[in-house]
């Protein structure tokens, strides 16, 4: 059979699977709400976003909203000096979580000097090229001193800067020269209604916007298309992990040309924190080692050893190795990444005695090299 066959059979049945799923999961009802990040936690983790004083200084995405909150928590609060922490959803999720149990976040906040203050962003799979957009913002309207940054080898296989996090910034600031080494990267760009995205002021957008118009004054199907699009891609995720064997130790390689990107914008993170005078705090996160970890171990020292190297060319970074910290009784299991009901372990969330560990850990390290 020809090559182009193959692909054409390929395509053909990942149509009929994704539309087998979809008439399934019309039948069988569609889910309110629905958040890809809180699926891929499971039930046995939970997320925890720190306030303050009524206020957030822990979030995930960036909306007008709560871009607004930020700032008005941040001004109540003295207008202080910010130790600015990034990372994904191990900073904040707390895997078998009890009432009145806090993330790291919520201890450092505290815990350090009351002429400090402290702000979070952080969100599942954050890549560096996501990371280098938020810090700039960040940089730019606070006055920041301190910056902390886990590395994890797992999310150098991320690529985009995606809206759903960074609604506010994309809206308004997309186009700032401060931020054109990212504009490349930013995934879906549109309008506020992302199912007429892409249709400029003509009769085909004015057709679109009065025939959708009307079709959610009579369809209560078609108010859901949006929610449907999580449910459906859960589904797909679900099946292509099951179809080619893929679970939460799947052993995971590097994507060579994603890992060169989000490695460049971590240099360019840490140029521009030197030119500002931020101090860097660069850490390999905690994960669990009671059994094999889910990366090529060649390939996971070369990344630690590439990190240590450009860490030792600023002056400003610290590199510190605390892959290791956490003991395998603070780890847990994580929901099926597959079709199967059985639970997985999870490498990437560990309970409230976990945060306690790297809490202290990270308290140590900014009061010893950053007094």
């Amino acid at each position: 059979m020809s090559n182009f066959k193959v692909k054409l059979n390929t395509k053909i049945i990942s149509l009929l699977i994704a539309f087998s799923i979809s008439i399934l999961l019309i039948r069988n009802s569609i889910s309110p709400e629905i958040r890809f990040d809180e699926f891929a936690l499971g039930d046995k983790t939970s997320s925890y976003f720190a306030i303050k004083n009524d206020k957030p200084i822990h979030f995930d995405r960036l909306t007008e909203k709560s871009v607004e909150e930020i700032n008005k928590g941040w001004i109540q609060r003295g207008s202080k000096d910010v130790v600015f922490i990034l990372g994904n959803s191990q900073t904040h999720s707390i895997n078998q979580m009890k009432t009145d149990e806090l993330n790291y976040v919520k201890l450092l906040s505290d815990s350090l000097s009351k002429n400090i203050d402290i702000l979070a962003h952080t969100f599942p799979n954050a890549n560096t090229q996501e990371m280098l957009f938020s810090y700039l913002y960040f940089k730019n309207n606070y006055p920041v001193k301190y910056l902390i940054i886990p590395l994890f080898f797992d999310d150098f296989r991320e690529d985009f800067v995606r809206e759903y996090f960074f609604e506010y910034l994309i809206k308004n600031f997309h186009k700032n020269e401060k931020y054109s080494l990212i504009q490349s990267k930013i995934k879906n760009i549109s309008r506020s209604d992302d199912s007429n995205a892409g249709i400029d002021g003509t009769y085909q957008e004015k057709s679109e916007r009065y025939l959708n118009n009307k079709l959610l004054t009579f369809s209560e199907l078609w108010k859901s298309r949006e929610k449907m699009r999580g449910d459906i891609f859960i589904k797909l995720y679900l099946l292509r992990n099951s179809f080619f064997g893929i679970n939460a130790s799947s052993n995971r390689k590097i994507i060579r040309n994603v890992y060169n990107d989000n490695m460049n914008a971590l240099n360019h993170i840490l140029y521009d924190a030197k030119e500002n005078k931020v101090n860097v705090i660069l850490y390999i996160p905690p994960i669990r080692y009671d059994i094999d970890i889910p990366y090529d171990s060649n390939e996971y020292d070369s990344f630690k050893s590439e990190i240590s190297k450009i860490s030792d060319s600023f002056t400003n970074v610290k590199f510190f190795n605390l892959e290791k910290i956490i003991p395998a009784n603070y780890w847990g299991m994580t929901e099926s990444t597959n079709l199967s009901s059985e639970a997985e372990y999870d490498f990437m969330h560990f309970q409230y005695s976990g945060h306690k560990i790297l809490f202290q850990e990270l308290k140590n390290i900014i009061e010893q090299h950053f007094k």
